[in-house]
């Protein structure tokens, strides 16, 4: 039992490195195509413009990308779907996505022909001129409610095989060609650039997942009706899932509506703050939680439970221990960072300080929104994804209640504070799952886990802010390459003060963290070699 859960744990770590290899260059792609928006647009009208008509796309996109994700998953990845017949595979697999693309087709219709008043809804504060541009933005945006969620499921069923390196690819490629055509058009079509730079990338990322799709072993059945019955484990799944990803999308997009009644630039400096705020999470902890879902869901279904928990505690401890830094980081260095890359072009000071502020607040929540993505999965596996949705609608009745409250007040800010908290209830809530149905205990080794990295994070912000302050005093002000590669000299630096102090407080995750780091680079020398 120990060698297959030892095996099981080391397959984890490999796939979470994989994703995390693309996460990085995908986010770094997106970084690239954000700098073209806020160089040429600021925090603006037309910038906003931009950011709203993603939201009013990502609204419907996203609702059905979570479901594929969550559902197919615990399905696919299943003895009992893995064991049929190659021809009953693909007829199951191909009316799952005649029904999506049924599905998409009608939702990418009425977004074409009730653009306007979406964004008359979402943006009721808008100026006429910003309303008329951001609903031609998307109609522009319309295609990528067809392509994205095919992508998704795509991706979901490749991950069920335990297949990740496609989908890196995928959106390494996707990233690349949406980069390069809003570089090359914005100077001609100006904002409307961006739209069709992603509406082109959506293409490519689902024609490249399609030839991964074919190569292992899926072959697509057009007149494959969907069938209730032989699709029991996903619709099971789906409802709930379904309604969980309304409550998460329709957090999302209420809280930026709400933004763009803070003035103009405010959703700008909003969804730019939380997009930095989230690039610890995206790049790496996350990534545990998709690649450990396949591998809980096998457990669950094998009804070996101590394995089951001893890797959702494992990667529970992992996702705290990289995001309690990662927050702490983000806040000290989150200003400095903002001003060096983004601070340039229409992007001025006014725009830094709002963004910076929206990473701070976020970032206090990081730890939390971790531990749910680790948590969420185990949720997943054991396919009591109802109680995920209780536990999620919780955290957004308190976020969007709260973000009500403190807007006013506080703007931006307010409503990034107003996530952190809705974060924590959520988490609180999945502790109390673990407790009573599957009988963990809280015990004072948690606990002193949590302090332990707490205090090796503190070490190392009083280190990262003492090589800061000296780096201002001598070099002045912290600015264009020179200080990017400054910043991240010192993220660099702060990140081995932290594994050192972790081992010196005797936190087992960062020797494992550098023991499967080091194993993988040798196992990639012997294969050079």
């Amino acid at each position: 039992m120990f060698r297959r859960l030892l095996v099981s744990h080391q397959s984890v770590i490999g796939a979470s490195m994989i994703l995390s290899i693309g996460n990085l260059l995908t986010m770094a792609l997106g970084y690239v195509f954000t700098l073209v928006i806020v160089w040429n647009f600021g925090a603006t009208g037309s910038s906003d413009a931009y950011y709203l008509s993603m939201t009013a796309c990502a609204f419907l996109t996203g609702i059905l990308e979570g479901c594929l994700m969550g559902s197919m998953v615990p399905a696919f990845a299943t003895q009992q779907f893995q064991s049929l017949v190659a021809a009953e595979r693909n007829r199951q697999w191909s009316s799952l996505l005649n029904l999506l693309l049924v599905i998409t087709l009608f939702l990418a219709a009425v977004m074409l022909l009730w653009a306007d008043t979406v964004i008359a809804f979402l943006g009721p504060t808008l100026d006429v001129t910003t309303r008329t541009t951001t609903a031609r933005l998307t109609r522009l945006l319309v295609p990528t409610i067809l392509l994205l969620p095919i992508a998704s499921f795509f991706a979901a069923s490749l991950n069920s095989l335990n297949k990740f390196a496609s989908r890196v690819i995928a959106n390494a490629i996707s990233g690349l060609c949406s980069t390069g055509i809003a570089v090359g058009l914005v100077g001609h079509l100006g904002v409307y650039a961006l739209g069709w730079a992603v509406s082109v990338g959506a293409l490519v990322r689902v024609l490249v997942m399609g030839l991964a799709i074919h190569y292992s072993g899926f072959r697509y059945y057009p007149s494959a009706r969907f069938r209730l019955r032989s699709s029991n484990a996903i619709g099971g799944l789906f409802v709930p899932i379904l309604l969980l990803s309304i409550l998460l999308t329709v957090r999302e997009t209420a809280v930026k509506s709400l933004a763009t009644m803070a003035g103009s630039g405010a959703l700008t400096a909003f969804s730019l703050g939380i997009q930095l705020a989230d690039l610890p999470l995206g790049i790496v902890v996350s990534t545990f939680g998709s690649a450990v879902l396949p591998t809980l869901s096998k457990l669950w279904s094998e009804h070996a439970k101590r394995e089951f928990m001893n890797a959702v505690m494992a990667v529970l401890r992992t996702g705290l221990f990289l995001t309690i830094p990662a927050a702490i980081g983000i806040i000290i260095l989150g200003g400095p960072i903002i001003q060096a890359v983004f601070q340039r072009g229409a992007f001025d000071s006014r725009a830094v300080h709002l963004t910076m502020l929206v990473v701070m607040f976020y970032a206090i929540g990081l730890p939390f929104r971790g531990a749910n993505d680790a948590l969420g999965s185990a949720l997943y596996a054991t396919r009591d994804a109802w109680r995920q949705v209780l536990f999620s609608g919780s955290g957004v009745v308190i976020a969007l209640g709260t973000g009500i409250l403190l807007l006013p007040y506080f703007a931006g800010p307010g409503l990034a504070a107003s996530l952190s908290l809705g974060n924590a209830v959520n988490c609180f809530f999945h502790l109390r799952f673990l407790h009573r149905r599957l009988d963990v205990r809280p015990d004072m080794q948690g606990v002193w886990f949590v302090l332990k990295a707490i205090g090796a994070a503190l070490a190392m912000a009083a280190i990262v802010l003492l090589a800061y302050k000296l780096l201002v005093t001598v070099a002045g002000e912290v600015s264009g390459l020179r200080g990017v590669l400054a910043l991240g000299i010192l993220a660099c630096m702060g990140a081995g003060v932290y594994l050192a102090m972790g081992r010196l407080v005797s936190l087992r995750e960062s020797v494992v963290i550098r023991n499967a780091v080091l194993a993988r680079l040798a196992k990639k020398g012997e294969q050079g070699v």
